[in-house]
């Protein structure tokens, strides 16, 4: 049985993407049968403690180049252009006594490209786009972790 995993950190609605993200591995490796809590001889148990946003730095990437409209001069400025996303979670496994059998705490990374303004005079971006693309990006490292995560589970079975 995978718990709902619990949520620890200013990001609203995470928790179903990590536990289907464990539930959707579990069924794929095929080792284990993911059931009831009643029926279970295991209890995954995770939780999600820390999701940092780091804006990538000018230095780190190149400037962004847009044209002035009538004109075939670049203007260029310096703008982050991606963010690094790095998750903390801790999980459990727990037998039918409450025994705590294993445990292990992951990272995962991945970086999402913040919005782009390449029109001149425009200042301001579509901020339900940065929200998306960092909920999108939460997801993609569950699937990631859960992957690792069921790996380093299972690898004496």
């Amino acid at each position: 049985f995978v718990k709902l995993f619990e949520n620890r950190t200013q990001e609203v609605g995470i928790e179903p993407d990590w536990t289907n993200a464990f539930i959707q591995e579990i069924s794929r490796s095929g080792l284990a049968t993911v059931t009831t809590e009643n029926n279970a001889e295991l209890t995954i148990v995770g939780v999600i403690h820390t999701v940092d946003f780091r804006a990538k730095t000018a230095t780190d990437v190149p400037s962004a180049s847009f044209t002035k409209p009538n004109s075939t001069q670049p203007v260029t400025r310096s703008m982050f252009t991606e963010y690094q996303t790095l998750v903390t979670i801790v999980l459990k496994a727990i037998d039918k006594q409450g025994q705590e059998v294993w445990s292990g705490q992951f990272m995962g990374e991945k970086n999402y490209k913040s919005p782009q303004i390449t029109t001149y005079g425009l200042r301001t971006a579509n901020p339900l786009y940065n929200q998306n693309a960092r909920k999108q990006t939460i997801a993609a490292i569950a699937k990631d972790v859960a992957f690792e995560a069921v790996n380093r589970m299972t690898e004496n079975f």
